[in-house]
């Protein structure tokens, strides 16, 4: 079903008629007067494809208003492509509507006012800035116009697509902006019409994004890093203080269940206790809490400024041994081999072979046994289990050991903002991620963000400069950023076939889709490159 706005006339002699909408509907038109009468000079100015008169007519407002009412009335909502928009209108009598939004009929609201007020309900300084930014931008491209301020009238989709060129095409010495960016203003300017119509402020009879709806968000690099690429990244040699404080906010972000960087900044040391670190989300508001694992441990270890942080667990390990009875002292345990004794054993009676075939290992009398490759009847697969036991004996003792040098410490300190930068600690001394931020505390945290991101550019560049040069190695290079640490924990556990549904309760989303959303930012760009590859190997 579509309509339009016609003008009828008794007579073809007559200098005037009476609008009416002319419905279709399966092939049969009906028409509905409108009881407005509008000379035929008039109508000339009429634009179909927006049922409004042009600015040009002098009183266009008073005849978009009674037009408007009487569509209204009508009970007709008008979208764009003849496409009904559903509109939820208040549940009062049409009359008090009517009476009540006199503003809306008899004066045309202006819409960068209603901006502020709602930009003025925001609750967080953050949310505040962001919606500023697209309201000045809107003043800027009134001004362009050469007009002081924006209607509520003129909110249509040709001026919405005309603000789209103007934010993409015309340079803005404070800002570029992208068709990313451009999507994010959308948000932002969508919620503030659907205030309006809520609120009964204003009621728009079109969509006015009509013509916007097919902008396509340009990709963006938010491919994780895979298991062999964070390892190269703890191992890559960096000189400055800076970056190597960055890269390992990144790995302890990425090792306590990808944390935003707005959680791990603020991590504090009273924050872990018992071996069990736990927080609240600031984004979220969710408490969530991890059991300090070997790695975090070690992590742990290094962050905390201890000197042979590694050097501290190859003595716990070195201390490891085996007890058993003593043979000359009934009733008294000994120790039978020490953690070293038996890597000498293993050693000593294992074979390095790579991708030894079955074929290999029966004629030579050999099995595989949890990587190693060793002699079938000398039992050496005890001495490999025993090791085994004794890693993660020295492993837990390790966890233990940190945990009481981090309970040595003041429990309302930070373990990072200390070291990321120190001048900024007194703004965030009473910060709490139960309540919002305040103004100067947002702004601070931009600033850190930033700089944050800042050096895992840098740290990106030296990884992908010392990559060899090679036909491929565009697919070994890697983006750092704040939340590419999220993304490589999912991609990592992906990778190694970990149920999606683990994953997405680790991250802590609300969403599956969420998580999804994750996985296909990495899965579609390996999937293409390997495609490509089998394409290749088809063709040679």
């Amino acid at each position: 079903m579509s309509f339009k706005i016609v003008l009828n006339r008794k007579n073809k002699t007559d200098t005037f008629g009476i609008l009416g909408i002319q419905e279709i509907s399966n092939n049969v038109k009906f028409k509905k007067s409108l009881n407005i009468k509008v000379s035929i000079d008039d109508f000339k100015y009429f634009d179909k494809d927006t049922n409004q008169f042009s600015k040009d007519l002098s009183n266009f407002k008073d005849l978009n208003s009674k037009v408007y009412s009487a569509i209204i009335k009508s009970n007709y909502k008008i979208k764009e492509n003849s496409k009904l928009k559903k509109i939820n209108l208040p549940q009062v009598p049409l009359s008090e509507n009517i009476e009540n939004n006199k503003s809306n009929l008899d004066a045309d609201p202006d819409f960068i006012e209603f901006f502020k007020e709602r930009i003025n309900a925001k609750r967080t300084f953050a949310h505040k800035v962001s919606c500023e930014n697209v309201r000045r931008k809107l003043k800027r491209f009134a001004k362009y116009k050469g007009e002081t301020t924006v209607k509520f009238s003129e909110i249509t989709p040709t001026f919405i697509e005309s603000f789209y060129n103007f934010c993409i095409n015309v340079p803005d010495p404070t800002r570029t902006m992208t068709v990313n960016g451009f999507k994010n203003y959308l948000k932002i300017l969508k919620k503030v019409v659907s205030d309006a119509e809520t609120s009964g402020r204003y009621y728009f009879h079109r969509d006015p994004f009509s013509l916007v709806k097919g902008l396509v968000r340009d990709p963006t690099d938010k491919k994780g890093l895979s298991i062999d690429q964070f390892q190269k990244l703890l191992n890559l040699e960096l000189d400055d203080p800076k970056l190597i404080l960055a890269r390992d906010i990144f790995s302890f972000a990425l090792l306590s269940n990808g944390m935003r960087f707005g959680d791990a900044i603020f991590i504090r040391y009273g924050m872990f206790k018992n071996c069990l670190f736990s927080y609240k989300m600031s984004k979220t508001k969710y408490q969530s809490s991890i059991q300090i694992s070997f790695k975090m441990a070690l992590k742990l270890l290094d962050i905390l400024a201890i000197e042979g942080g590694k050097n501290v667990y190859e003595d716990y390990l070195n201390k490891q041994a085996v007890w058993g009875k003593s043979l000359t002292e009934p009733g008294k345990d000994v120790i039978v081999n020490t953690y070293p004794q038996i890597c000498k054993i293993i050693e000593s009676n294992s074979i390095k072979i790579v991708n030894p075939t079955n074929e290999y290992l029966n004629k030579n009398d050999l099995i595989e046994y949890k990587g190693f490759i060793i002699p079938k009847h000398k039992n050496i697969e005890q001495y490999i289990d025993i090791k085994e036991n004794l890693i993660f004996q020295a492993n837990d003792e390790l966890i233990v050991y940190v945990q009481s040098l981090i309970d040595k410490k003041k429990s309302n300190d930070f373990i990072f903002l200390d070291r990321f930068n120190k001048n900024q600690v007194k703004y965030f001394k009473n910060y709490d991620s139960k309540r919002i931020m305040t103004e100067i505390e947002t702004k601070k945290y931009s600033g850190l963000r930033n700089d944050y991101n800042l050096r895992l550019k840098k740290i990106e560049n030296i990884y992908n400069d010392t990559l060899p040069q090679h036909i491929e190695k565009h697919k070994n290079v890697i983006k750092l950023s704040a939340h590419i640490s999220r993304h490589s924990f999912a991609k990592i556990l992906v990778d190694a076939n970990v149920n999606v549904y683990l994953i997405s309760h680790a991250l802590v989303h609300r969403n599956l889709s969420t998580t999804q959303s994750y996985i296909e930012k990495s899965f579609d760009k390996d999937a293409a490159e390997k495609a490509n590859d089998e394409l290749n190997n088809l063709l040679r």
